[in-house]
């Protein structure tokens, strides 16, 4: 959260991504104007220019537009226009897949949640599983009816647990959550406070 500090980190190294419509804006959103010139604004703790991350089909111009940056000194401690591929990185998301990707219902967004789906509820299975594998254990001493208890178990965890997480993420990425937050509220100023403490207190248990 720190003002210019990075976007992510990747191998220890801080990068900022920025994925605009064209590779110059990508590239010119990197830079501030300082005392009347324009000017690299991230800059990490070593005193080195961070990373820029860009969308894959603009990293070439990204590259180009990075030379003539430093070309005019525009990069504090550069100099060597070459140093412009080191500086521009290549994202893996084109730019029309980043917008597909923070859409509901793309193949791009689709995919992501899926992904990030099986690694947030493979925990869930694997508890349950565990749990599952033991209590059967212990009362037949059978590995092999353990197993399939536990395999069992684990599936009709992850079912719902990964379908819920990829529709709340396609939910969220509608304009639905938000459009919903005045109604909520309204409802809760007309239950009273007591009673919506007593809706949550009974959802947590």
């Amino acid at each position: 959260n720190a003002k210019n500090g990075p976007d992510k980190l990747v191998d220890g190294a801080p990068v900022q991504c920025k994925y605009h419509k064209t590779a110059n804006s990508s590239v010119g959103s990197c830079f501030k104007k300082i005392d009347g010139k324009q000017l690299y604004r991230y800059i990490d703790q070593n005193g080195s220019p961070m990373m820029v991350e860009v969308p894959k089909d603009q990293y070439e111009k990204a590259v180009e537009a990075m030379r003539k940056r430093i070309m005019k000194g525009e990069v504090p401690g550069v100099t060597n226009p070459d140093e412009a591929t080191k500086i521009v990185r290549k994202g893996k998301l084109t730019y029309q897949q980043t917008k597909n990707l923070a859409k509901a219902g793309t193949i791009e967004s689709l995919t992501y949640d899926a992904a990030t789906g099986i690694v947030s509820c493979a925990s869930i299975v694997g508890v349950s599983a565990l749990v599952m594998f033991s209590i059967t254990y212990w009362q037949h001493k059978d590995i092999k009816e353990a197993s399939k208890v536990a395999l069992h178990s684990g599936l009709q965890v992850f079912g719902p647990a990964f379908a819920g997480r990829i529709l709340a993420s396609q939910i969220a990425r509608t304009g639905l959550p938000k459009a919903l937050i005045p109604v909520t509220d309204q409802i809760a100023k007309l239950l009273g406070p007591k009673t919506v403490q007593r809706i949550i207190n009974a959802f947590r248990a």
